[in-house]
């Protein structure tokens, strides 16, 4: 029997926790919106490693030039940081006045050995060499465009919800189209989220099974076949290019 976005969402719901971003607003839940954000530099902090600058400066076009969401600054996470002690990665925090421009907030030092970590204890999925903070910045890229306000609407008086944020319509769209390819492929539903990756299943919500798809869709290697068919049909329903950035 082939699965429904409504079906995931009947397992896996929303718990109320906003993951990844630091401020919530609205990032434009109109699916034909069609971006066209500005293109100019990015502010990074000097205090980043080296490759988190070089990285970001990358993602921070690649995201501008083809979603129009445009990241002003990359900030640091370092002593004195209200995130520091809690080891935080990074986040996404939205600038005010605008939904589609924000900033990145990303620890300080050489998170390659860190991000490496994760992959061999299967948390996340590789990005392909040398591009591991580029993986790393495009997941939470994802939690601003898509996931900035996300929300539970009741549509029936039996219960029903239904989750909206930016885009809702494609990325249901989307969605459906991966749990249909996973399940040709024999994931069945209460394991299409261990198949995306150990941080998706341990969040156990939508919005880390998308932003961990876009990440793979992206920089993974080789992603899975229901990765691939969901990120052209993301795409596809937006309206845009849809070559992965590790292809361009």
């Amino acid at each position: 029997m082939t699965q429904t976005a409504e079906e995931f969402l009947a397992h896996y719901g929303v718990k109320g926790m906003k993951w990844g971003v630091r401020k919530d607003q609205e990032t434009g839940g109109d699916d034909k919106f069609r971006f066209q954000g500005p293109t100019n530099g990015v502010r990074i902090d000097s205090a980043l490693h080296e490759t988190t600058q070089k990285g970001a400066a990358e993602v921070a076009s690649l995201i501008s030039n083809r979603y129009g969401f445009h990241i002003n600054e990359v900030l640091s996470i370092g002593p004195g940081h209200p995130e520091y002690e809690m080891g935080t990665v990074g986040y996404v925090q939205l600038g005010s006045g605008s939904a589609n421009t924000g900033s990145m907030v990303i620890s300080q030092g050489d998170l390659t050995p860190r991000l490496q970590n994760s992959v061999d204890i299967g948390w996340t999925k590789p990005a392909v060499a040398g591009k591991e903070i580029h993986g790393l910045l495009t997941h939470e890229s994802a939690h601003a465009m898509f996931h900035a306000q996300v929300k539970t609407v009741k549509v029936s008086m039996f219960g029903g919800y239904k989750q909206v944020g930016g885009n809702i319509e494609a990325r249901d769209v989307a969605l459906g189209v991966a749990l249909r390819e996973a399940d040709r492929m024999g994931i069945k539903m209460q394991n299409f989220m261990p198949s995306i990756s150990g941080y998706a299943h341990a969040a156990g919500i939508r919005e880390e099974a998308e932003a961990e798809m876009f990440m793979q869709y992206h920089w993974h290697a080789d992603p899975p076949r229901f990765v691939k068919a969901w990120g052209e049909s993301l795409h596809h329903e937006m309206g845009l290019d849809p070559t992965p950035f590790k292809d361009m």
